[in-house]
């Protein structure tokens, strides 16, 4: 979750860079460049945080659907403790050599 916090400073410092140059090479007056730059730095980081919220909020739903699945499959397993079947292998599915054919 921690590089979610940096989503709103990245969008607004490319976004600024972008404008800050292209204004720059079309010989804008300076005062009109900075308040240009200063209003873009501020809409592109509205922009960018309300980016992390929605990324927050869908990873608090995926994890609370993920909880959910988890709780279900224990309750489903039948395991004693409600962590891992006693063969990891043959709850995953994984054939071992001994369950093959033999080769004739």
């Amino acid at each position: 979750m921690n590089k979610i916090k940096l989503i709103p400073p990245f969008v607004m410092l490319f976004a600024t860079a972008a404008v800050a140059v292209i204004t720059y090479l079309r010989d804008l007056p300076f005062d009109v460049w900075l308040v240009l730059v200063l209003g873009v730095m501020v809409f592109f980081l509205f922009i960018g945080e309300v980016l992390r919220q929605m990324i927050e909020y869908f990873c608090q739903i995926n994890e609370k659907k993920l909880l959910e699945e988890q709780a279900a499959a224990g309750s489903e397993g039948g395991t004693q403790d409600g962590d891992q079947p006693a063969d990891k292998n043959k709850a995953e599915g994984v054939s071992q050599v001994s369950d093959l054919p033999p080769v004739s």
